[in-house]
């Protein structure tokens, strides 16, 4: 509706990151047709779904220049993440075939997505929380408080050992970054006490606790240790151009017999699909990422 009113906001040069996203998934789904046309309507259907995203991205980029829309925008995602983790404690929708595994997501949702959506929703949540304007005088400001606290534990929830990590990091990086460094000493007293507080939730999720003592005691990476090195040995039979868009997993799935495989890897995924060529289409897009979040 927004690009019918005003179609500026839809006709405009497209960012370096949408234009590095579409020559790469294009590349690769070009090479599919020569390395396994049978695997053709697989790809196309993958590469729908980077389009949308590459669609939205495009679209959201003019609308969220404005501050005031942007702030409004990261409101709506930190509300719509608290609903999604009232529903994951709830029990309501959830997964089934996450379920017999002890693990939680909404719907076909993968539980590692699903830790990432809610626990992104924290980490920004928290950067609010410690601006200098907000007082702890205001109800809503432990209302507040009290909705990280229902992110964190759904992010806990999901089992995700990649989510608990990521949920620490950008944690301690926002609390240090959000003014932090003027004030290092009551920073790091903020952090400690909101690890140890973390570390009291996880203890008390058993599933969790048995996973980190897995991947601690016995080195269990649910197998990703043999797909990533599958993977970098895909690549080397096709190092240049790749194997093509989904015919990557096909040819994985030789490796792991199945008839598909992902490589649960962003990074090994764009090799093995586009190649070198892919890899470094995908290196200008997280570069241009970078310089632009910098």
């Amino acid at each position: 509706a927004s690009c019918l009113i005003r179609p500026r906001l839809l006709v405009h040069r497209p960012h370096p990151v949408t234009v590095c996203g579409f020559v790469l998934m294009s590349f690769a789904l070009i090479q599919t047709v020569f390395v396994d046309p049978d695997l053709l309507g697989y790809a196309v259907g993958r590469y729908v779904t980077w389009l949308q995203m590459l669609v939205f991205f495009h679209l959201a980029q003019p609308l969220l220049a404005a501050p005031a829309l942007r702030r409004q925008a990261i409101y709506a995602y930190i509300a719509g993440a608290a609903l999604t983790s009232a529903l994951l404690l709830s029990g309501s929708g959830l997964n089934a075939a996450m379920m017999e595994k002890g693990r939680t997501a909404l719907g076909n949702l993968d539980p590692n997505v699903q830790a990432a959506i809610v626990g992104l929703a924290g980490v920004w949540l928290l950067a609010l929380l410690l601006q200098p304007s907000l007082s702890f005088a205001r109800p809503l400001t432990w209302l507040a408080w009290a909705i990280l606290a229902l992110l964190i534990s759904a992010s806990l929830l999901t089992g995700s050992r990649g989510g608990l990590i990521a949920l620490c990091l950008g944690l301690v990086a926002t609390t240090l970054l959000a003014g932090g460094l003027r004030h290092p000493v009551l920073a790091l007293l903020f952090v400690l006490v909101g690890l140890a507080g973390l570390g009291l939730v996880v203890t008390q999720n058993e599933l969790m606790m048995d996973r980190i003592r897995q991947s601690v005691e016995a080195g269990d990476t649910a197998g990703r240790d043999y797909i990533f090195a599958s993977s970098l040995d895909l690549w080397w039979h096709r190092p240049v151009a790749g194997w093509g868009l989904g015919a990557n997993e096909g040819a994985l799935g030789g490796y792991t017999n199945t008839t598909l495989r992902d490589m649960h890897s962003i990074y090994l995924y764009a090799l093995t699909a586009g190649g070198a060529v892919g890899a470094v289409l995908l290196g200008e897009l997280l570069w241009t990422s970078v310089r632009s979040a910098i």
